[in-house]
């Protein structure tokens, strides 16, 4: 090895000597088996002994001149670089222990001191290791430890689970492995696993059962197969080892009391064999195993029969005593406590206690058994009374042996004590049972037979003698006779049958077999009996007698015959006052849709009476103050006040349009139920409630007026309802229309109510709403039902079944077109040539007419070809006046505005229609739109703007005003 020693350590004078010294110190040294190195100040090695090349695999040659820190795991090199600078400092460090790293890349557990190195003038050069290797100590330590873990598991552990799971922890840690696994020999003897880790479970199915031991083997060693390979297994079974990548495996007995229980296993991925103090730690560890297994199993087992003899005590309501003579203390179980009314440990235990619990009548004949058992030796055995804490009583049922000493000595007695009170409840209730049979069966008012199961009569009632007293019939003389020939039924085959049917009814199933039929008295009156026929049987199920027992019921019969001719007849007039109420109600209906028509027909009147001749007297005042407005340009100030009159008539026209909406929209009467529901959300949304109204594209319905009136007021009231009481802002109308008739759904999601309460009309408006909807829909032969529950909203569904009934309007359609003679295709030319408009005006106010005529005049490249006062009349005068352009009214009598431009511009395509309207809604913008029409203005808007339309209608450029 070099020079343990630095050379400054001697001087030149001393150099011979100091060389003996170093070669002795070198000597010792080197046959050192602990591993020793020194090191400079910067931790650089500087000599390394056969020890060293011994503990850490390095030759002293790859050693010398490296940093210490080479030999470092990662865990220590913080802590080492301070112990060198305590050393450096002058500070020996005593023994310590810490981890090393091999050059194979284990760790060593290692003790080791550091010592500062000296130079000849006191100065510290370097520093000295020893280092000794404790790896087995720690070893051994660390499996001590896992012992003592596993049996203090053993001693702790409540299951088997549990104690297996510590067994595996500790199995795994001492023999360095990461699978293992514990099996059991079952009651057949097969290895069962109980517990495992790190296996598969196709690898668990392929070897359970096998064993390299029988199971009556008494004398067993561990068994080690190092290399699988080389191992001479059987092929299947090494096959079943390689999937599952195990290269040794070793088998521990469990054996206990000189028995095989079962075994433990431990796997490695890597050839290995235990050494003899690992396999002694493995059978370690497999005794303290053996024991903590065997030990739960009988645990396992007193606890169950301990379980049992409770559940036992407590099925049969029993308990134990015991009752020491020497120290006349007395023991009770919680259940005998439990019997006496006390809770558990509250007995005090003494032999007057349980005297003072005895029923005062009981005491003295429970002492005296008491007194000759211990006299006798006989068995204590009786039945008594106890009084409860609560002053109820009970009967118990005692029974005990006593025990005595070889020398005869009685020392205590020993025994249980059981309820039995609901025992005797029920003997009693048996004996008065019988009691009742006796009485009943002798009391009754016809007769009650007992029969032998073949039908012989045994025994009769009293009653039957009392009855047939001094008549030609002998019931005495009937005993041992056919019941079904007994003169009571003689030339009666009907009730012979009854009889026989019923007989063999009650054999055939537990219970009584009822029945009715007529009997006769011994001077030929008939009369009738209800009868009963039981079966008594044992306690086998097997028929002993029969019960036959019969009560007259003949003026029941009579009561009951009047009862059915009574029914009959209050059935009869039932049905004539249900009759005249269904008949009232249909009148009651119908008088009430008419009467809901009527004022439907009031309220259009009161419309039309508001848009006929109010709105149109607004409109021609606007019309007129516009045209005042033209002529008054120069004049600001008479501006102003025509300005003011102006906003006064068009708040007058918006109250009215809003008051003709709430009396009869005209959306519904011109556009039909669809439109009308679009418009109705519209106006809703105007009150603080959103309503998604679905409707299926091009849904065209004709309903008869009262159907889509009644319809549409019945989503009105429900969305109304909804607004007020539902507590939301969301709502859904959704119209489904096929062959067999038109569904509505109105929903929302508001708070809901219970839809299981009547909606019968009360003080509540809503429901007096709900009721007058049902009821108008069922005079339409339709439905109404709600569906709806607390926070989960309603839903409302209105059902009107297909009408045949065709709109008057359609046939009124078809006559106007068909009495119109089909001219050919206007030859209008495309341009206009002249400075001339030609202009028909259509309207079927005159006075609108003649207002719009007036101001028209006023423009200079205007002519008024003619006016037409309805839509028929209009269509007639294009086809003779052929003018560019016509100013159609949409809302008119007979064929409409709309109608009116869709027959024009079919026959016509080059005219230009430009609707006018005091409501110009979106409903009736798309209406004209689709009829062709060129544009819809208000009526009420600007001449100016009116003129305008026109030019831009025809493609002409405005003029200048």
């Amino acid at each position: 090895m070099s020079d343990p020693l630095p050379k400054g350590l001697t001087g030149i004078g001393d150099e011979a000597r100091s060389e003996a010294t170093r070669a002795h110190l070198t000597a010792i040294v080197d046959s050192s088996d602990d591993a020793i190195i020194s090191t400079d100040l910067d931790g650089r090695i500087l000599s390394w002994n056969r020890g060293a090349e011994h503990l850490y695999g390095y030759a002293e040659k790859e050693a010398v001149g490296q940093l210490v820190t080479f030999l470092l795991p990662p865990q220590v090199q913080v802590v080492e670089p301070r112990i060198l600078q305590r050393a450096f400092s002058g500070e020996r460090v005593k023994p310590y222990e810490t981890v090393r790293r091999h050059k194979n890349g284990n760790l060593i557990d290692v003790s080791l001191s550091v010592s500062p190195i000296w130079d000849g003038k006191g100065h510290v050069m370097g520093a000295s290791k020893i280092a000794r290797n404790i790896t087995q100590q720690k070893l051994a330590q660390h499996r001590d430890q896992q012992l003592f873990k596993l049996a203090t598991a053993v001693n702790r552990a409540h299951a088997l689970p549990d104690l297996f799971e510590q067994a595996l922890h500790a199995i795994m840690e001492s023999l360095n492995t990461t699978r293992a696994s514990i099996l059991l020999l079952d009651s057949e003897g097969i290895m069962r696993f109980n517990a495992w880790r790190g296996l598969s479970d196709g690898y668990r199915r392929a070897v359970e059962g096998h064993s390299p031991w029988k199971p009556e083997a008494t004398t067993v060693q561990p068994i080690m197969i190092g290399e699988v390979e080389t191992n001479d297994l059987a092929g299947e079974f090494r096959n079943v080892l390689k999937a599952e990548e195990i290269r040794a495996l070793a088998f521990i007995p469990l054996m206990y009391g000189g028995r095989l229980i079962g075994k433990f296993m431990v796997y490695f991925p890597e050839p290995r064999f235990l050494d003899k103090s690992e396999l002694q730690l493995a059978q370690a560890i497999a005794d303290t195993l053996a024991l903590g297994i065997e030990r739960r199993r009988t645990e396992e087992i007193v606890t169950q029969r301990e379980n049992q003899l409770r559940q036992a005590l407590e099925a049969g309501r029993m308990g134990t005593w015991e009752w020491d003579l020497v120290t006349n203390k007395v023991l009770w179980s919680s259940q005998l406590e439990a019997i006496h009314g006390l809770s558990p440990g509250s007995f005090s235990g003494s032999f007057e206690a349980y005297q003072h619990d005895i029923h005062p009548e009981d005491r003295a004949r429970v002492l005296a058994t008491i007194a000759k058992t211990m006299e006798m030796g006989t068995e204590h055995h009786l039945e008594y009374r106890i009084v409860l804490p609560d002053g109820s009583e009970r009967w118990v049922e005692g029974k005990g042996t006593l025990s005595r000493t070889p020398e005869g000595i009685a020392t205590k007695m020993v025994g249980v004590c059981s309820d039995i009170t609901e025992r005797k409840r029920a003997e009693e209730k048996l004996r008065a049972s019988e009691r009742l049979m006796r009485a009943v069966f002798n009391q009754q008012f016809a007769f009650s037979a007992l029969l032998a199961p073949t039908g012989e009569i045994v025994r009769f009632s009293q009653s039957v003698y009392r009855n047939n007293e001094g008549t030609n019939i002998r019931p005495h003389d009937l005993i041992g006779t056919n019941f079904l020939e007994a003169p009571w039924w003689d030339g009666l085959p009907d009730t012979v049958a009854e009889w026989r049917r019923q007989i063999a009814e009650a054999l055939d199933r537990r219970g009584p077999a009822r029945g009715e039929s007529p009997y006769r008295l011994a001077n030929g009156e008939q009369r009738y009996a209800m009868n009963t026929v039981t079966a008594l049987r044992d306690d086998h199920g097997n028929v002993e007698y029969l019960l036959c027992e019969g009560m007259d019921i003949t003026q029941l019969k009579q009561s009951q015959l009047g009862l059915k001719e009574s029914a009959d007849e209050l059935e009869r007039q039932v049905a004539v006052r249900t009759a005249e109420l269904v008949e009232t109600q249909n009148h009651l209906r119908a008088l009430a849709t008419e009467l809901n028509l009527a004022e439907q027909r009031e309220r259009q009147r009161l419309a039309t009476e508001l848009h006929d001749h109010l709105q149109q007297t607004l409109v021609l005042g606007k019309l007129q103050l516009g045209h005042a407005k033209r002529l008054l340009q120069n004049l600001p100030q008479s501006l102003d006040v025509i300005k003011q009159f102006d906003d006064v008539l068009t708040e007058a026209l918006t109250y009215t349009r809003t008051l003709i909406a709430e009396l009869s929209p005209p959306v519904l009467r011109d556009h039909g139920l669809p439109a009308a529901l679009r418009w109705l959300a519209e106006y809703m949304g105007k009150h603080g409630l959103r309503v998604e109204v679905n409707v299926p594209e091009h849904l065209r319905l004709s309903l008869p007026e009262d159907q889509a009136v009644l319809l549409f007021q019945s989503v009105r009231e429900l969305l109304i309802n909804a607004a007020k009481h539902a507590g939301t802002d969301q709502a859904w109308v959704t119209l489904k229309h096929d062959r067999k008739g038109i569904v509505i759904d109105v929903r929302d999601d508001g708070r809901g109510y219970d839809g299981s309460r009547p909606t019968s009309p009360n003080n509540q408006s809503s429901k007096f709403g709900l009721f007058s909807i049902r009821e108008r829909m069922n005079a339409l032969g339709g439905s109404f039902t709600i569906e709806s529950a607390p926070g989960s909203g309603t839903t409302a569904m209105l059902y009107l079944p297909a009408s045949h009934r065709v709109g008057d309007r359609v046939h009124f359609l078809e006559d106007v077109i068909d009495s119109i003679s089909e001219p050919a295709i206007s030859s209008l030319p495309t341009h206009i040539h002249s400075a001339v408009i030609r202009l028909l005006l259509v309207d079927d106010h005159a006075m609108v007419r003649q207002g719009l005529r007036t101001m028209l005049e006023h423009y200079a490249d205007i002519h008024l070809v003619g006016e037409a006062k309805d839509g028929q009349e209009a269509v007639a005068l294009v086809d003779t006046l052929h003018p560019h352009v016509v100013i159609m009214d949409i809302n008119m009598p007979g064929l409409s505005g709309i109608e009116a431009t869709s027959c024009i511009k079919a026959r016509h395509p080059d005219i230009c229609v430009i609707g006018i309207s005091v409501n110009a809604a979106t409903d009736n913008q798309e209406a004209m739109r689709r009829a062709g029409a060129t544009q819809l203005i208000p009526k009420e808007a600007a001449v100016a703007e009116l003129y305008h339309a026109i030019r831009r209608g025809l493609g002409l450029p405005p003029l200048p005003e």
